[in-house]
């Protein structure tokens, strides 16, 4: 089952392959109790026969593209070898951080230490080399990672997972830990107020623990961390954003719009459309997606080819923008809703224009 679900892990999303990754270091270590080449073999060819025909044969290009930008050096996005855990604060906070190194301690100790000579090891969350998937996941991805010379910031959010996981378990213990400090003060021969303030301080440590990790999860704000994390993409976003909610404002339904994919991606493939625009835009109409760098008569073509009546065009900035701004406004006398990242036209005038 497990080859079978990372089969299908990897058909959702390469970035899955971090796991399988993880999955290798654990099998190495024996994770299960056991190591033979008869699992190894399972945990290859059923994700392979699962999902390898997608990244074969309808995805390979877009593979290709990502590990050539893996590889590249790219101005904007060069960062340094320790840009992944620099970012770690942002991201966790400082608690999230000391909660996440307690629980790899833990996770180590309980491996470490000993049994009692005659038990039985019986398999349970932590009793076996199984609990180690978060560090096999962590370890070896932030390491590979920090070698790239080109770094996202969203990457490593697939492997958010297994730091909750760490962060969870340390809470675990530390709960564990106080609760049964709460029972030995319950079960101490004192004075009923002296077992009252026992039970208190305790309950009072517990409930402050708890608050202190949970708040800075509700006072998470998306758009100041992205802001925080990379500028150049929460600036996109933000663009991004403002154009799909201004077509909400004006288009209806089943009206007819021509898009160009955004100038201001550049890791786009040129005629994709953008996913931050796709979420927030949300009229039920056909659209049509050209280029950037489509040229103003071609625009125009498919305008009245189509019979268009919105035109969202974001041309590279330069001749291109003068060229294709400069036609829809002067040539066709059109006033243009401004937008940040691109302008929107009405262009229900001009798609029946004889040429």
């Amino acid at each position: 089952m497990a080859a079978v679900f990372l089969g299908l892990a990897l058909l959702a999303k390469e970035t899955a392959a971090f796991y399988v990754i993880a999955v290798l270091m654990l099998w190495t270590v024996k994770a299960d109790g056991k190591r033979n080449l008869r699992d190894l073999a399972v945990l290859t060819m059923i994700p392979a026969l699962l999902s390898g025909w997608w990244y074969l044969v309808v995805n390979a290009q877009s593979i290709i593209r990502n590990l050539n930008f893996a590889a590249e050096k790219t101005e904007h996005w060069q960062q340094s070898s320790g840009y992944y855990f620099q970012n770690l604060e942002r991201e966790m906070g400082t608690v999230g951080c000391a909660l996440a190194l307690i629980g790899i301690s833990a996770v180590f100790y309980h491996l470490s230490k000993p049994r009692p000579p005659g038990t039985i090891a019986v398999k349970s969350q932590f009793t076996n080399r199984a609990c180690l998937w978060p560090v096999a996941l962590l370890l070896p991805n932030y390491g590979l990672l920090s070698l790239l010379e080109n770094k996202v910031a969203w990457i490593v959010i697939i492997l958010l997972p297994a730091w909750a996981t760490l962060q969870g378990y340390a809470m675990d213990k530390m709960l564990a830990y106080y609760q049964s400090v709460l029972m030995n003060w319950i079960r101490a021969d004192v004075s009923s107020f002296r077992k009252t303030l026992r039970t208190t301080i305790p309950a009072t440590l517990c409930v402050t623990l708890v608050l202190t990790v949970s708040g800075p999860l509700f006072s998470q704000d998306y758009e100041s961390f992205l802001k925080s994390t990379d500028q150049g993409q929460w600036r996109g976003a933000s663009m991004s954003r403002e154009a799909a909610e201004a077509m909400n404002r004006h288009l209806k339904p089943n009206e007819r719009v021509l898009i160009t994919s955004f100038h201001y991606w550049q890791s786009l493939a040129p005629d994709h459309a953008c996913a931050v625009f796709t979420y927030y835009f949300e009229q039920p109409v056909k659209v049509l997606m050209r280029p950037s760098a489509t040229a103003f008569t071609d625009l125009v073509e498919d305008i009245k080819k189509y019979e268009i009546d919105w035109a969202l065009l974001s041309p590279p900035l330069g001749p291109m923008e003068t060229e294709v701004f400069g036609g829809f406004i002067e040539e066709l006398d059109l006033s243009p809703i401004r937008l940040e990242g691109a302008f929107l036209f009405k262009t229900d005038t001009i798609r029946s224009t004889p040429d």
